[in-house]
């Protein structure tokens, strides 16, 4: 059974899940898939996925709809996802990694390694 402080975190990843907005899928892989792979604690590389999907700037993302030229409107820093990244992925990497060193913490002080 993990300490309450552990088992938090992973609630709250899950929270933080539930608050994903939409997105379309990426050629090689689903939304369900990615969500399936956040549920499962495979956090980083959920992430890589949310993050080429909600880009920071409008600038970063690599637009399959863009016909092959580039924009000729200015766009400014209010169209990137900033506070997605901030507020959902930054924050449930941040909690996957606390997880995982309370977890290991928790097998190298039962004895549960080597």
């Amino acid at each position: 059974m993990l300490p309450n402080f552990a088992y938090c975190n992973s609630q709250r990843i899950f929270l933080l899940i539930v608050r994903i907005p939409q997105f379309r899928s990426e050629p090689n892989i689903t939304i369900e898939e990615v969500l399936g792979q956040l549920l499962k604690l495979d956090v980083p590389d959920g992430v890589s996925v949310l993050k080429r999907a909600f880009p920071t700037s409008s600038g970063s993302r690599n637009n399959v709809d863009s016909f092959g030229e580039d924009a000729t409107y200015r766009i400014d820093d209010g169209h990137g996802y900033a506070r997605e990244e901030q507020e959902l992925f930054k924050l449930m990497l941040e909690l996957h990694d606390q997880v995982r060193r309370i977890s290991v913490a928790i097998f190298q002080i039962i004895g549960a390694v080597g």
